[in-house]
Parts: structure tokens; C-alpha cells; sequence
């Protein structure tokens, strides 16, 4: 097709879902469209951007990129199936050479297959170690499962998690024990059990629950003061009665007959499950606490107020244990920015799309008609330098293409004086902007078809006209909330084992660990990128961990115009809350031999890695505290009685609009990296199948 001819495509910014939109357009339909993303500030990313640190070496020399600098704690989990076709292409198609660091796939993540809950026992924090069930499957294989297989998945699922829960520590990969050996043999036993059962109940959906109510009323309360007196007993007793709970709201609702998991989404999750009949010791153990914690799900960012829709809920639960491939999760061998974005970006270039950075969506214009969006308003940031013809925005760190956590300086017109400007944030006064220019992109001219990839809570800067337009759009928007989070890293001059953590395996002591003490409610060791930063010799960190979890806010990121130093007020928050957690839990039950024996439960802060050399407390300040407030941050929650309000993506009743994003109607629903794939995806489906003719 000709270049005159080919249909026009703004993407409105450069998150994964509008980046997941461009890759699916330039996929099935090479060349067809003339596609440019329009990303606010230096980098692609949304809420997965990452970047190296511009560092000065103490007693002055060249700066360097030097530290990797998230936005957030991302894992990414074997049922990401939409998510790692994607990369598994990108990185095919780039055809690094051999010696790259990233130069495949298998290079770029690490499946893991080991995790940790923290829970409460008789007042005291306890561990539970879990070995996942882990298969030989790619975790891009989209095969599909019959009816059959997600039952013996479940069952298998259920028989690995209770053989693990009572596996000895020590070397996962050494010869088995006795002792372990018998646990093996009891958990072929389980499955086969467990199948029996899962097939009886599916079978005979009235007698199981029959059988299932008569335990909840009768058996558990002769087994709960006997299980409960030890800890994994106990655990055991807890992840019985939660399993027992999910099958009678499952059989109860009738879903495995005709899908209806949807209409649970009207009640919240611990609310469906009593009246399922779990024990309310249950309702706050890890097995049901876990869901809030891994999608944020807490309003306000309030730890009193956990919330989230039954459906989406039990649809995540029942993925994650049917529907992974491989392993349980995957972390990634460097930074979001050079191991997600890094490749994505660099493979849609090569397809033709255009980037056009510093170009910051302000408002979406409709027609007289108010039937299609007929102008795209554009705050342009910055000018380059006279010489630049376009901005080239990646750096190389020890071999690897990355984002820089900075513009480069040098491509912008009087780039030096602009260091004090904020390009990523919504709260960065227009006035102090070197150009104040704004642009407007015309329907016809600039594009033919928009998809709007924006997170949820920049539609009512970015949308108003369509929200004063249209009541589904309204509707959406006063539902559909987001939270803010925070995010902590941490980098050490001693290892995880010198710290304290060397169990259960010291030779690979490196966890997912969730349910431990709010705000960082999660933590997962990070070394595995240590080797991507770029330290000079003798000053290199022993390891290095991110925590993440909620950050109490309001429910709405305020504007510009009545709070503009928001983000300035909710980043001194998170210091002091990361500061808190870091001083007083960190070494209490996690890092056990980082505590200061003279001065319990304060750490020793000379473990902290700090190239600057400060002493004591002082230390902290080397450390990154980040608080995800704007409103292009802030992660989307699914509340009860929400989701019916969610728009798919083609449609929004705008005849040239598609929207992309985890907060539209993508079949995932919860906040995480597959989701956002997964809704950039439908929506350039939504344009390959448009019917609508050409505007014009």
C-alpha cells in the first residue's frame, strides 16, 4: 500500500499498552498504517518506566550511568501469556548478536520457582517457604486447555502446593531426603485425591456441596484446635479451609457450567467467601490476603480498607494456578527500561512507527457532530537542538541499549538550563516550559484513528469534552478508581546470607516474598541486576532489594490548580515512610542479622551501600524512595460493582477511538503488566477489524 494512501494513527502514550497497540498493528498488518505515539517526556514505559542514574564519583572525574531506577517492584508471573509472545518476538526479531548481555530471551528473564508469605501465629511473624510447581512449557505457549486439563492442572496445583508446604529447607536440587521422599509420595497421593475429588464435584455438583458444608459445619472445627498448634500445621489447616470455600462459592454460583464469573464482580472478594462459609481466621490469612496485597488492592491506599471485585479476583486465582506455563514467575535480568521497553521500542521502530517525545497529550476535541474526536491538543515540552532532527533517547550501559532516568541534555535547545524541569509530571507548570507551544494534530491531516492509552486517572484532564459527551464514559471514570503506591530500593555492601536471609537454601537464597508489614508489604531481592549496573571497582554493592506496597492518598489525584506541589508532598511521605519501614521492620523478622545488637530494632546502618561514604543514618539518603502519585502512575483498582462499567476497547462510541490500557475491559481486569499487553492488543484488534469507512 502507498505511503499516501496508508490510514494514520496517533497513539496517545507510550505505555505498554500503547506499545502493545503499535506491535499489534505493525504485526498483522506490515505497513498498512502510518503509526505515531505522542509520549510525554524522555522515555516509553507508562508505569514501567525504568532508567540508569546519571552519578558523579566522589572527588569529581567523568560522570557515569551508574544505578537502575524503577518505578515500581514488577514480577512477572507465568500465566503473562499475552506478554511474553510479545517479547519472545521482539527479541527474535532485533537478532542481538550472541556476546549481548540481553541478546535472547532466555537471557533477558529468570524463571523462579520459590516464594514466601509472611503470616501471624500466636502473635509472632512466621515464614512459609514455597516451591511452585514448575513445568517444561514456554510461558508464551498459547495451547488451549480443555475442560480435563484445568481440572487436573488444579489438582496438580493443589498436590505441589501441599508436598511444598511441608518440604525440608536446604538445596531444592540435591538428592532427596528420606523425609522428602515421603513427602513426595504423598503428594502423588494428593493429586491423585485431589483429582478424584475435583471431578466428583464437577460431576455431581449438589453432593459435593453437600459434603463440602457438611465439613464446614461438622469436621473443621474438631481439626482446628488440633492443626493449629503448630505453624505449618496450621497453614495447612488455613489453605483446607480457603480451598473448601472456593469450591462451594464456585459450585454455588454455578460458574464451571455457564461462565457467570463476571457476576461475582458485584460482590467483594472476602464478602463472597463468607458467605461461602470460610472461618474468618481464613478470611485474613495469607491464602486470602495475598490477592490485595499483589494488586494493590487497599482504597485510598488505606490498610484498613482492602477491596476488590469476587470475579476478578477468583479469575487471577484460578490463572495463576491453571494457567501458568513454565514457572510460577520470571524476573528479569536488568531493568524495565533495557529488558521490556528497551526491545519493544526498538522493534516497532524498525517497523516504521515514530516516536514523537516531549509531547505531552493535553486535551481530545470532538467534531460538530460530538460523534469522533476531530483534534488532538499537544503540549510540546522542548525544542531540540537545532542540528537534531529527531530525539534519539537511549543510552549504552556496559553493552546494553537503556533509558537514562534524565533527558539527554544535549538533543534539547538549551538543554543545560531545563535540568530543573519535571517532564513526566502533570504538575510541571506550562509557564516554565521552554516552548509553552502547543499543537493540534487534525483529524485527516495528523491522524484518521486514535487510541487513547493513557492510564484511567488522566481521563479527566485528557477527555473532558468525551466525558461532558457521554454517559458510559462518566460512568467509567466515577467507578473505575486507581491507588497510589510506593516503591523502595535498597542496596547493600553484604549479602542476602550476611544479612540474614539464608534459608531455606543458602547456596540461592533469593524469594518472592509477600504479606509482611505495611507499607512494603512485598520484597524481592534483586541481585540479578547487579551485573547491569555500572559501579566503579571497589565501590560495587553486595546485593541490592525492591519492596513495594500501597501509599495512603486521596482517591483522586488533585489538580495542578488546587495542589501544585502534590507530588513534592507525597514524595517527603514516602521518605518517611520508607525511612520508617527501613529502621524499624527491615531487620526485625526479614534481614535478621542486619539489626544493631546494641540498639535493637534499628539496623546497622553501615551495611547500607552508600558511594559517598556518609555514616550512620545518613546512609539512608543513598537509597531510592519513590512515591507513584501522578495521575499517569497510580494503578487501577477493580472494586466491587466496577468492572460492568469498563469499556472495551472499539467501544467507546467515538467512531475513530479505540482505548488501550489495564483499565478498560480486557479480561484481566487487575492492575499488572498482562493486563495493560493484553488491553494495547484489543485495541489495535479493534482497528484491523473496523468496518467504518475512511474519514474523509
Amino acid at each position: 500500500m502507498s505511503g499516501a494512501a496508508r490510514k494514520k494513527i496517533a497513539i496517545l502514550g507510550g505505555g505498554p499498552a500503547g506499545l502493545a497497540a503499535a506491535y499489534r498493528l505493525t504485526e498483522k498488518a506490515p505497513g498498512e498504517y502510518d503509526i505515531t505515539v505522542y509520549q510525554m517526556g524522555w522515555r516509553v514505559g507508562g508505569k514501567g518506566t525504568s532508567g540508569y542514574r546519571r552519578w558523579q564519583p566522589p572527588g569529581g572525574g567523568e560522570a557515569i550511568w551508574n544505578r537502575i531506577e524503577e518505578h515500581g517492584l514488577h514480577i512477572l508471573f507465568g500465566f503473562y501469556t499475552n506478554f511474553f509472545a510479545v517479547m519472545r518476538q521482539c527479541y527474535a526479531e532485533l537478532a542481538r548478536p550472541d556476546q549481548h548481555p540481553l541478546g535472547s530471551f532466555e537471557k533477558a528473564f529468570e524463571p523462579r520457582d520459590f516464594g514466601t508469605t509472611m503470616y501471624r501465629h500466636r502473635s509472632r511473624w512466621r515464614r512459609a517457604h514455597v516451591w511452585f510447581r514448575r513445568d517444561d512449557a514456554a510461558p508464551d505457549a498459547d495451547d488451549a486447555i480443555r475442560a480435563g486439563d484445568t481440572l487436573d492442572s488444579l489438582a496438580a496445583f493443589l498436590a505441589s502446593s501441599f508436598r511444598n508446604a511441608f518440604r525440608p529447607f536446604g538445596n531444592p536440587n540435591a538428592p532427596p531426603a528420606p523425609t522428602q521422599r515421603a513427602f513426595d509420595v504423598a503428594g502423588g497421593v494428593a493429586f491423585a485425591v485431589a483429582r478424584r475429588v475435583l471431578r466428583a464435584l464437577a460431576a455431581r455438583p449438589s453432593w459435593g456441596l453437600r459434603v463440602l458444608r457438611f465439613w464446614q459445619r461438622h469436621v473443621r472445627r474438631w481439626l482446628r484446635p488440633i492443626l493449629g498448634r503448630f505453624g505449618r500445621t496450621y497453614l495447612l489447616w488455613l489453605g483446607v479451609d480457603y480451598f473448601v470455600a472456593l469450591c462451594v462459592g464456585v459450585l454455588e454460583a454455578d460458574i464451571l457450567k455457564i461462565r457467570a464469573i463476571e457476576s461475582l464482580d458485584r460482590l467483594e472478594y472476602r464478602e463472597w467467601l463468607e458467605q461461602s462459609g470460610i472461618h474468618p481466621e481464613t478470611a485474613v490469612s495469607p491464602f486470602v490476603s495475598l490477592i490485595y496485597h499483589a494488586a494493590f488492592s487497599y482504597e485510598r491506599g488505606e490498610p484498613g480498607r482492602p477491596r476488590i471485585a469476587a470475579g476478578s479476583a477468583l479469575r487471577l486465582v484460578l490463572r495463576a494456578a491453571v494457567e501458568g506455563r513454565g514457572a510460577a514467575y520470571n524476573r528479569m535480568r536488568g531493568g524495565m527500561g533495557e529488558v521490556v521497553f528497551v526491545p519493544l521500542y526498538e522493534t516497532l521502530r524498525r517497523r516504521g512507527v515514530r516516536f514523537e517525545f516531549f509531547h505531552k497529550v493535553e486535551a481530545l476535541h470532538l467534531d460538530a457532530t460530538r460523534q469522533q474526536v476531530e483534534e488532538i491538543e499537544i503540549l510540546r515540552q522542548a525544542r531540540l537542538a537545532p542540528e537534531r532532527s529527531a530525539y534519539e533517547p537511549l543510552i549504552t550501559v556496559k553493552g546494553v541499549e537503556a533509558f537514562p532516568s534524565e533527558p539527554l541534555w544535549d538533543q534539547l535547545e538549551n538543554g543545560e538550563a531545563l535540568r530543573d524541569l519535571r517532564f513526566e509530571s502533570y504538575y510541571q507548570p506550562e509557564a516554565s516550559l521552554p516552548t509553552g507551544e502547543r499543537r493540534r494534530l487534525k483529524r485527516g491531516r495528523d491522524f484518521d484513528q486514535v487510541v487513547l492509552a493513557t492510564p484511567v486517572a488522566t481521563l479527566p484532564y485528557v477527555a473532558a469534552e468525551l466525558l461532558e459527551e457521554s454517559e458510559p464514559w462518566r460512568e467509567m471514570v466515577a467507578h473505575v478508581k486507581s491507588v497510589q503506591t510506593l516503591s523502595l530500593q535498597v542496596w547493600f555492601d553484604e549479602s542476602l546470607p550476611q544479612l540474614g536471609w539464608d534459608q531455606p537454601d543458602p547456596q540461592d537464597p533469593h524469594t518472592l516474598l509477600s504479606m509482611y508489614a505495611m507499607p512494603m508489604s512485598t520484597w524481592v531481592p534483586m541481585d540479578q541486576t547487579l551485573p547491569r549496573e555500572n559501579w566503579p571497582i571497589g565501590m560495587e554493592p553486595r546485593s541490592v532489594s525492591y519492596f513495594t506496597g500501597v501509599q495512603p492518598g486521596p482517591e483522586v489525584a488533585p489538580r495542578p490548580s488546587e495542589r501544585p506541589r502534590f507530588p513534592e508532598e507525597q514524595a517527603t511521605e514516602a521518605r518517611i515512610l520508607s525511612e520508617s519501614f527501613v529502621r524499624n521492620l527491615l531487620a526485625e523478622d526479614l534481614l535478621e542479622k542486619l539489626e544493631d545488637r546494641a540498639n535493637p530494632p534499628f539496623p546497622r546502618f553501615e551495611a547500607l551501600h552508600d558511594p559517598h561514604g556518609r555514616e550512620g543514618s545518613e546512609r539512608l539518603a543513598a537509597q531510592l524512595y519513590r512515591s507513584n502519585c501522578e495521575p499517569s502512575e497510580r494503578v487501577t483498582l477493580a472494586l466491587p460493582g466496577a468492572t460492568k462499567f469498563r469499556l472495551e476497547a472499539g467501544d467507546t462510541g467515538f467512531a475513530n477511538l479505540v482505548i488501550a490500557g489495564d483499565w478498560i475491559d480486557n479480561g484481566v481486569q487487575l492492575a499488572c503488566m498482562e493486563g495493560a499487553f493484553t488491553g494495547g492488543l484489543q485495541a489495535g484488534d479493534a482497528i484491523l477489524l473496523s468496518k467504518a469507512p475512511a474519514p474523509g
